[in-house]
């Protein structure tokens, strides 16, 4: 059996408190990776609560799929990751 990576066409970020996916611009690595960007600067208080307290869903479209799998997080990131996602806003 071979195991073959797939990459991802699209995706998305929500929680019950956060829903702006049209705030995020998305961009495509070469190695199949999304990267979403928050444009609006204002935003990111709440989407760093959300993103922070959990629970939230990542929505993501792989290639060759016709529908997204929703990804169901129940589990915080490290404080530490936090503190430096909270480090990179105060510099913008």
């Amino acid at each position: 059996m071979t195991m073959v990576a797939n990459r991802v066409t699209d995706g998305g970020f929500t929680s019950g408190s956060f829903y702006h996916d049209e705030d995020f611009k998305k961009k495509l690595t070469p190695e199949g990776q999304l990267i979403g960007t928050l444009q609006t600067l204002s935003l990111f208080p709440s989407f760093l609560q959300a993103f922070s307290s959990a629970p939230y869903t990542v929505r993501v479209r792989w290639e060759n799929g016709h529908d997204d799998v929703a990804y169901y997080i129940d589990q915080s990131p490290d404080p530490k990751f936090i503190d430096t996602l909270n480090a990179c806003y105060k510099t913008l």
